[in-house]
């Protein structure tokens, strides 16, 4: 379930409460998924019944897409079938990938708001594009542009290559990234300092309570 804090760290500094509430239901997914259910269903249905469902589609959202940590190789399905393993690789692979899209969702969600309450227009394409990419990168999924469609590939040889691009997107606050709107650039600017100083509290608080 590491997802919560490898994915999840950006979200945890920038989005706590829609951070906590998706590590919490992790949990749930996880225990829910090994008793045998359907988890990733009924998260793909609840994400694509909200009316927002297709500003996901324009902006691009990683949503019902197949995460880096668990690649759908010949070895995972072959795992999968195994007695009690199978059961707990997809019990892992859900409770993962649940609070990845999730997370995505609720929060391109409430970058809609903060958009229409500063007078953007959310219908407008470029504009959707902008934040689909700053949330996948926020939550661990950049785009590797003309490398993209060979992603899969790349990611057999060097692990996590969409998740390197995301975090170098958002160390840069998008400012080296194109096509992105002055609004996502703005809400980039602010994540950073968010997570920088957010961090930087935890390591002093760490180095007080055992230094070094």
């Amino acid at each position: 379930n590491s997802a919560i804090f490898r994915q999840g760290w950006k979200t945890m500094m920038t989005h706590p409460g829609t951070w906590m509430n998706n590590a919490k239901q992790s949990f749930v997914d996880l225990v829910r998924t090994f008793g045998g259910k359907e988890v990733m269903d009924e998260v793909n249905a609840d994400i694509v019944s909200r009316p927002t469902y297709d500003k996901m589609q324009k902006a691009k959202l990683a949503v019902g897409t197949i995460e880096e940590a668990f690649p759908d190789t010949l070895g995972t399905k072959i795992v999968k079938k195994v007695p009690v393993l199978g059961r707990v690789y997809k019990a892992s692979e859900t409770a993962y990938t649940a609070f990845i899209h999730r997370m995505r969702a609720d929060v391109f969600d409430k970058y809609l708001e903060v958009a229409k309450k500063s007078g953007i227009d959310i219908t407008d394409t470029a504009e959707l594009t902008s934040i689909g990419k700053l949330v996948n990168s926020l939550t661990g999924r950049g785009h590797l542009g003309a490398l993209e469609p060979s992603a899969d590939v790349i990611n057999n040889v060097f692990f996590s290559p969409r998740k390197l691009k995301g975090d170098i997107d958002f160390l840069t606050a998008h400012q080296l990234q194109k096509g992105v709107t002055p609004f996502v650039r703005k809400q980039a600017a602010i994540n950073l300092v968010k997570v920088v100083t957010g961090t930087a509290a935890i390591l002093t608080i760490a180095n007080t309570i055992k230094p070094g």
